[in-house]
């Protein structure tokens, strides 16, 4: 390598970031799915869902007749497109919904339609899955989704019922791996197992709210929320027990530890563990070239600590990891890799920004 050339590459790794606002006034913005180049569908937490213009930073309004539960943690949640939706327009999307006087989390498809006079709206609404059992719990729905050509992959929370963590008979604190139908995957570890719901894939989760296959490995990653502390990083296999809440790196918001220890024989290590707890949510794992200092690294939003986590790996271990935006004291509520290279993400003030190389 010539001294220009090495000079040059240390210049790159060490571009400050840029920070430009894409849309604002969104109210509490949890998901972001790219439409094309230009276009970002976003779900509100409310129950509405909006299209951003990145380049015209317009924003349009998608007209739907969804009934969310909306209270506590609960809302409309994650948003993926089908991978055919170029054809079908079909987008997949979680919510929290009320069953009678319980609550669970719902997986469901949309077709989602651009009018002749631009305007957009859903059409086409069909409820594919529901978590099991519903509980009366406001909190811990998880829940984010990947979408591949023949599976769903989607996360449930405990829901404050850290018992059914634990338990093969309920969805709850679990990864979950579905076909477009939203029934049982056939892949999956318990799906003939008496006493088990076949849609399991991982368990053991408290409230993950990171989920991200990587498409060149294969690998699935999530994270999840700790209590006070614990939040961690996790490579996601089959049939693995992630432990909650036997072990855990965290501890009860009045200051006991929980379970049983931090590691036990039979449960899976996280590759990072985050203590104090940054509270993530989104996950992003970058591979484009347009932001150096960020390739080949997992981005994770911050909610609690306020800021944009990086975590290199190095071999499939920890390697080291980096904060951006401190000093903004943004809660990151999901973070995506657009079309055009670069990162976006929103923010619980209903912000949406691009992050570039300046």
């Amino acid at each position: 390598m010539s001294l220009i050339v090495f000079l040059f590459s240390l210049v790159a790794l060490a571009s400050p970031l840029k920070l430009e606002l894409i849309a604002e006034n969104l109210v509490i913005p949890w998901g972001i799915a790219f439409i094309d180049s230009e276009r970002a569908l976003i779900t509100e937490k409310t129950g509405i869902f909006k299209v951003v213009n990145v380049k015209t930073k317009k924003t349009f309004p998608v007209k739907n007749k969804i009934s969310v539960f909306t209270s506590g943690q609960g809302g409309l949640l994650d948003v993926a497109l089908d991978t055919d939706f170029k054809k079908n327009n079909k987008i997949y999307f979680t919510y929290a919904k009320e069953i009678k006087d319980d609550q669970t989390t719902v997986l469901a498809s949309a077709e989602l339609i651009q009018n002749p006079d631009s305007s957009y709206e859903l059409k086409n609404i069909n409820d594919l899955f529901f978590a099991q059992p519903a509980v009366d719990a406001s909190i811990h729905f998880g829940s984010r989704i990947v979408v591949t050509a023949s599976e769903i992959w989607m996360t449930v929370g405990d829901r404050n019922q850290r018992d059914l963590a634990q338990d093969l008979n309920a969805h709850m604190g679990k990864v979950l791996k579905l076909d477009k139908n939203g029934k049982a995957h056939p892949s999956n570890p318990f799906i003939n197992q008496k006493g088990a719901k076949p849609e399991i894939w991982s368990y053991g989760h408290r409230n993950p709210q990171g989920l991200v296959l990587i498409e060149k490995t294969g690998e699935l990653w999530a994270h999840e929320h700790g209590p006070r502390g614990g939040d961690e990083l996790n490579l996601i296999t089959k049939g693995a027990n992630y432990g909650w809440p036997v072990v855990s790196h965290g501890r009860e918001y009045w200051g006991p530890s929980i379970g049983e220890g931090k590691e036990k024989s039979g449960i899976q290590k996280s590759v990072h563990i985050y203590v104090p707890s940054i509270a993530p949510c989104g996950l992003t794992y970058y591979s484009s070239d347009k932001i150096p200092q960020l390739k080949d690294s997992f981005l994770i939003g911050a909610l609690k600590l306020t800021h944009l986590n990086q975590v290199k790996l190095q071999d499939g271990k920890f390697l080291k990891e980096n904060r951006f935006f401190e000093k903004e004291e943004l809660r990151i509520r999901d973070v995506e890799t657009g079309p055009d290279g670069f990162i976006y993400f929103t923010t619980d003030s209903g912000l949406f920004y691009r992050v570039s190389s300046i």
